[in-house]
């Protein structure tokens, strides 16, 4: 059973490392997530790891959840990983994702983007870290 990753107001480099890599294991479970990226709720508190897909859309949030599950499963035991209340799974058409889009671009690769405080087609973000938006 994996250690479970304390998800906290402030974004560690442990939870950089983690969120990187399961993105990786997403790729390579054949989910390939259009979008990637850590989020802080300013309404929660907390820092939400996003992935956004069109699998969310076509076989439904339940199956890709299941899919999440397995792939952070086949990370090694000793990583620590988030629990499954701070990992959201939204559709390749979300709000949110394509407000990201519009200020930020990365491509299919995986990046490490910081964008923090700044507005965006007039909402503001407060910070988020991405790996990918494509």
């Amino acid at each position: 059973m994996a250690k479970e990753l304390v998800v906290s107001e402030t974004l560690t480099d442990e939870m950089i490392q983690i969120g990187k890599q399961i993105t990786e294991k997403l790729d390579d479970a054949g989910i390939s997530p259009k979008a990637a990226f850590w989020f802080f709720s300013v309404d929660g508190d907390t820092w939400k790891l996003i992935f956004a897909s069109p699998l969310v859309r076509t076989e439904g949030p339940r199956k890709v959840y299941m899919k999440v599950r397995e792939a952070i499963a086949g990370l090694p035991e000793d990583l620590p990983v988030p629990a499954l209340k701070n990992i959201t799974l939204v559709n390749d058409h979300d709000h949110l994702v394509s407000l990201l889009k519009k200020g930020i671009k990365t491509g299919s690769g995986l990046s490490d983007i910081r964008f923090s405080r700044s507005t965006i087609d007039g909402t503001y973000i407060e910070d988020a870290l991405v790996y990918r938006l494509n």
